[in-house]
This record gives C-alpha cells, sequence and structure tokens, in this order.
C-alpha cells in the first residue's frame, strides 16, 4: 500500500504541487497524506461510527430473528450507542460488511485537514505555543481531542447520504475468449530480411481447442498455501493415543466439507481403520473411549491393532500454512533454497532420467557455477 501511495504522489506531482509561497496550511494545497489511524479517530469524534451501527442495525435484527439469539445489546458508556457481537465470528470486522465503508473513507479524508494530521501526529508538532493555541481554537471545541464538524450537521448529512448509496458491482466472468494473439516473424520482402507482425491463426484440425484465458490465474503475492507434511507421533500413554482419537474425530467432522482439505488426519492407513474402529465403537464419545483405554492399557502395555500388535507410534499428515510467492532466479538462489522447495521428494521424468525438482536444480546451479569457475 505504501508503494501505491508513494507512485501515486509521484504521477500526481505535476498537476498537484500546490503554493509554495502559501503562508498558512490551509493554503498550501498539492498533495496531503494521511494515515488509518487519524481517519479512525476522526470517524469516531465526528459520531460516524455510531452512525454506521445503525445502518447495519437491519441486518443484525434480522439475524437475530432468524438464530432466536441476541447479537445487539446497550453500550455501558454510552446510551446513544450500541454494541454487536457475534459470537460466532469473534473476528467479525463491522467496518469491511459493506461496501459503503469506502465512501465513509474518502468523506472523512477528505474533511481533514493538515492541522488535524499535525494535532494529532503529535500535540507538541507546532513551532510555538501560540501556533498550538490557534490550532486548538481552530479544531478543538473544549476537550484536548474533542473536534470541531467539518460544517453543521455534517454527521447527519453523511448518514442520509449513506442510506441513499446503492452498491453496484462489474460483471466479469469473461475468463475465457476467442484468442487474437501478435507475434514478430522474420519475412523475406525485397531481397531484405524484415521483422514483421503476424498474426496468430486458428488451427485447422477441429479436435484442437481455440480458447484464450483473459484474466490473471495468479497474482503475486499467491496468498497462503497448506502444504503437507508427515509427522511422527509417540504413543507412550493415554494421552498421547486421545490426542490422536480427538485428531480423527475432526477429520470425520470435516469429511466433505472444505475444511477436509486442511484438517490433519491419520497418515497410515491401517491404523486409521482401527482408530475408526475403537471411535465406532464407543459411539464417538470422547468421555467413553477414554474410560475404554484406561480399561485397556490397565491389561496390556501398549495400544494394539486389529492384529493383535502393539501401536507406538502413528504418522500424521499435517496441513502446515506457507505464504507463497514467486522466487527469482539470481544469486540469492542457492542450493539452501532449493532444499526448501515443498513436495520435493516427488519423482519427475528428466532428460530420460527419473529425478525430483531439487535435484534438477541442483544439477543445474552446480553445472552454472563450474562454467562460472571456468570463466574466471
Amino acid at each position: 500500500m505504501r508503494y501505491i501511495t508513494l507512485k501515486i504522489s509521484d504521477l500526481l506531482y505535476p498537476v498537484a504541487k500546490g503554493n509554495p509561497n502559501a503562508k498558512t496550511d490551509a493554503e498550501k494545497g498539492g498533495i496531503v497524506f494521511t494515515i488509518g489511524s487519524i481517519t479512525d479517530e476522526l470517524k469516531q469524534n465526528w459520531g460516524l461510527k455510531k452512525e454506521w451501527k445503525k445502518l447495519m442495525l437491519p441486518r443484525f435484527e434480522r439475524l437475530e430473528k432468524l438464530n432466536n439469539t441476541t447479537y445487539i445489546t446497550q453500550n455501558k458508556h454510552d446510551r446513544n450507542d450500541i454494541d454487536i457481537n457475534v459470537p460466532e465470528n469473534e473476528e467479525l470486522n463491522l467496518k469491511r460488511i459493506d461496501h459503503r465503508h469506502h465512501a465513509l473513507d474518502a468523506l472523512i479524508i477528505a474533511a481533514t485537514t493538515i492541522e488535524h494530521i499535525r494535532y494529532l501526529n503529535s500535540l507538541s508538532a507546532v513551532d510555538t505555543s501560540e501556533e498550538l493555541k490557534e490550532v486548538k481554537r481552530s479544531l478543538v471545541k473544549g476537550k484536548i481531542r474533542e473536534f470541531n464538524l467539518p460544517w453543521e450537521k455534517f454527521t447527519e448529512n453523511a448518514k442520509n447520504k449513506l442510506q441513499e448509496m446503492i452498491v453496484t458491482f462489474k460483471s466479469n466472468n469473461n475468463a475465457i475468449s476467442k484468442p487474437f494473439n501478435k507475434y514478430l516473424k522474420w519475412k523475406l520482402k525485397n531481397g531484405k530480411w524484415e521483422l514483421d507482425v503476424e498474426k496468430q491463426k486458428q488451427p485447422v484440425d477441429p479436435d484442437k481447442k481455440w480458447l484464450a484465458v483473459r484474466q490473471s490465474l495468479f497474482k503475486e503475492p499467491q496468498g497462503i498455501i497448506y502444504i503437507k507434511e508427515i509427522q511422527t507421533k509417540e504413543l507412550n500413554n493415554l494421552k498421547d493415543i486421545l490426542s490422536v482419537v480427538k485428531l480423527q474425530m475432526e477429520r470425520d467432522k470435516a469429511q466433505n466439507t472444505p475444511a477436509q482439505k486442511t484438517t490433519s488426519y491419520i497418515y497410515d492407513q491401517d491404523y486409521r481403520e482401527d482408530f475408526k474402529e475403537l471411535i465406532k465403537l464407543c459411539g464417538s464419545d470422547l468421555e467413553k473411549i477414554a474410560q475404554y483405554l484406561k480399561q485397556f492399557l490397565k491389561r496390556h502395555k501398549h495400544l494394539k491393532d486389529i492384529n493383535g500388535d502393539p501401536i507406538r507410534k502413528v504418522r500424521i499428515a499435517v496441513f502446515t500454512p506457507y505464504a507463497a510467492k514467486r522466487v527469482k532466479l539470481d544469486n540469492s538462489f542457492d542450493h539452501k533454497k532449493i532444499d526448501k522447495i515443498p513436495y520435493g521428494d516427488k519423482i519427475r521424468v528428466f532428460e530420460n532420467k527419473k529425478m525430483t525438482i531439487p535435484q534438477i536444480l541442483h544439477e543445474h546451479l552446480t553445472e552454472y557455477e563450474n562454467y562460472i569457475e571456468e570463466k574466471k
């Protein structure tokens, strides 16, 4: 976000230089930078956070009726304010559930002055005590952080305009279309070779698809991906066994849901079936399973599989989140970085040889290093 802000300021500077000879901040003009914390404080101070809650109120009243649960409560410190709490979603951000918050932020930023920014960044940022008094007189009502409204009925006007606003969504579903690609090709013209623009032609073979993807298949950064990693779990006591039982029960609950892709499970198939039978035997009741295992471990030292052999350890498939991003093949791409490639143990066929991707990259990097050494 910082990079975008700097880039936009570079592009706008030629047409928004401001007045370098201005005597006051209000006359300076140009590009003024603010930050989210200042916008948030002014939103609170100008009463717009309360109004935003009122705008969101109908959807939570409907949710209360549907779930027969109380989500809206009176604020303990302010009779004119309410609190909205949804236990099912503790990370709920009330601001971001409605796209109109972009318009609200834009309004506050438009009403923010250089004096607001200076005053809030530091109350001692002004040069003299006289200047501090002047800033206080123009911005503050009485208390040190109680700001005057940009204009009379500002809060009411803002709420009314937000209520009138309708959010529209642009349809952009044309991911596939007919290709229209061009490429450069050398052609012999009048005895001279010249580069000419050539259009891609549709293949004659009817079996070949003539399609092009017109949307990004991935963006940088690519976000969070989950890599399956195999861990070994020792079953030394009842606590260890119960942890594996809980894990398998969570996996069973996640079956045929989106959570299945990231929920851990018992990697050893035979042991997985043994634990499933144990869970089934006790009716998926964790207390009954614990009682059963206590009695079992009194008679036997270890848990046993269906053949009567002791189960001393099991392998668990765990899905670990990683931040995925592209990596440049520059000087920083060394052998250590190659060793960290996920799923590096999978075999590929390369030049009629069975190799993993790390092995291929190690070989290529070694050849390159040898080539550089020979050149020295």
